[in-house]
């Protein structure tokens, strides 16, 4: 699986090193470079507004930050 199938096909992700670690990683907006485990650990808010109507990120990637909803 090519990392787009996996993060959704608009770029919002790409694998980046955080904290030492190869992490899926936002490419855009507040959390620019910060990984999607760390952002759901301190902003579950904002991921619940990536997934929203509100957010034009394309439905693959709002199935993948799912995942990460508490």
């Amino acid at each position: 699986i090519t990392p787009e199938k996996m993060y959704g096909e608009d770029g919002v992700f790409e694998d980046k090193e955080f904290r030492g670690e190869i992490k899926p990683c936002f490419t855009l907006g507040k959390y620019n470079q910060l990984s999607i485990d760390f952002v759901a650990e301190i902003d579950q808010s904002y991921l619940m507004w990536c997934v929203s109507d509100k957010c034009s990120f394309q439905q693959s990637t709002k199935n993948f930050i799912n995942q990460y909803i508490k």
